[in-house]
C-alpha cells in the first residue's frame, strides 16, 4: 500500500463526517420541503464535504505531528520524518485542488455561473485554504484574535456555508429565513469546535504536570470552565433561534423533534464540566458530533413527515 493511500486512509475519520454531513441534510432537507428534490446533488454535495472534512483531518494530523510535537524530537528523528512531511503536503494541496474542482463542476452544473453560487463557492474554498495555511504552519491559537478567528471560521466551514451552498444550488434562491437557519447551524457547530479545544488543552494540561512532577491531575485548568460556558451559550442559542424558526415560519409541529437530542448535547457539558480529564474530553467530543447531526436530522425529519 502506497505512503499517500495510508495518509488518505488515516485522515478518514465518521467521527468527524457528522457535523458538516448534518447542515447538507438540513439544506437538501428544506429545500425538499419547498418542493424541490435532486438525489445525484444531494449524493454530490456528501460526497465533496466528506472530501473536504478529509484534507481538513489530514491537516490536522500534521500540524499535530510537525508543528504542535516537533520540539520533542531530536535531529535524527527531524531528519527521519522529512520525507513524511512532504507526502503530507502534496496529498492535502492535491486532495485540496480536487475539492475546489469538484465543488465548482457541482456549482457550475446546478446553477451555472449564478453570482451567488460563485460567491459562496469561492468563500469556501478561501475559507478552507486559510485553515489548511495555518494548520501546515502553526500550532493552536493561543491569542484571542487568533482563537476567535478560529470560531469564526469553524462556525462558517461546519455550519453556515454547507447548509447555504446545498440550499442554494437546490432552489437557486436564498431568502431572510435562510440566514437565521445558518445562524442556527453556526451555533451547533461552534459546539465541537469547543469540544476539540477543551480535548486539546486537556491533553496539554495532562502532559505538562506529568512531567513536572508524575502526580495525578488534581484540578483543570481554568480556561477548561470557560470553554464549558461557552458551549452552554452556544446550545442555548441554537435553541432559541430553532424555535423561532419553526414558530416564524409555521413549519410543522413534528419538527420540534430536534428536542431529543438536547438530552445528549447537555449532558456532554455537564460530564465534561465533573470529569476534566482527556479521556472523557475525547468521548464527549465524538458525543458532541453524533448528537449536533441527531439534532439536525431529527429536524429534518419532522419537517417532512
Amino acid at each position: 500500500m502506497s505512503l499517500y493511500l495510508q495518509l488518505f486512509l488515516g485522515a478518514i475519520r465518521p467521527r468527524s463526517f457528522f457535523l458538516p454531513c448534518s447542515a447538507i441534510i438540513l439544506g437538501c432537507g428544506m429545500a425538499a420541503y419547498e418542493g424541490i428534490v435532486d438525489g445525484g446533488l444531494f449524493a454530490g454535495l456528501l460526497f465533496i464535504t466528506m472530501l473536504g472534512q478529509v484534507v481538513v483531518n489530514l491537516a490536522s494530523d500534521y500540524q499535530r505531528a510537525f508543528i504542535i510535537h516537533a520540539s520533542k524530537r531530536n535531529d535524527g528523528a527531524i531528519n527521519k520524518h522529512q520525507q513524511l512531511q512532504g507526502t503530507m503536503l502534496r496529498l492535502i494541496l492535491g486532495l485540496f485542488v480536487i475539492f475546489c474542482i469538484a465543488l465548482g463542476g457541482l456549482s457550475f452544473a446546478s446553477t451555472s455561473v449564478a453570482p451567488v453560487s460563485m460567491t459562496l463557492m469561492v468563500v469556501c474554498c478561501l475559507l478552507m485554504l486559510s485553515v489548511l495555511r495555518h494548520k501546515t504552519r502553526r500550532g493552536l491559537p493561543t491569542d484571542r484574535f487568533g482563537q476567535i478567528a478560529s470560531l469564526s471560521v469553524m462556525a462558517l466551514l461546519s455550519g453556515a456555508l454547507p447548509f447555504l451552498i446545498s440550499h442554494y444550488l437546490h432552489t437557486a434562491n436564498l431568502q431572510a429565513i435562510d440566514i437565521l437557519i445558518a445562524v442556527a447551524t453556526s451555533c451547533l457547530a461552534l459546539m465541537t469546535w469547543f469540544s476539540e479545544q477543551i480535548m486539546l488543552r486537556l491533553s496539554s494540561h495532562e502532559n505538562m504536570q506529568i512531567s513536572a512532577d508524575d502526580s495525578p491531575l488534581v484540578q483543570s485548568p481554568p480556561a477548561i470552565g470557560n470553554l464549558l460556558n461557552a458551549q452552554t451559550i452556544v446550545l442555548v442559542l441554537a435553541v432559541v433561534t430553532t424555535l423561532s424558526l419553526i414558530f416564524a415560519e409555521q413549519l410543522p409541529l413534528l419538527s420540534l423533534a430536534f428536542i431529543f437530542a438536547l438530552p445528549s448535547l447537555a449532558a456532554t457539558i455537564i460530564t465534561t464540566r465533573h470529569l476534566p480529564d482527556f479521556d472523557t474530553a475525547q468521548s464527549q467530543m465524538t458525543k458532541t458530533g453524533i448528537a449536533s447531526f441527531s439534532y439536525w436530522v431529527l429536524f429534518t425529519v419532522g419537517l417532512m413527515w
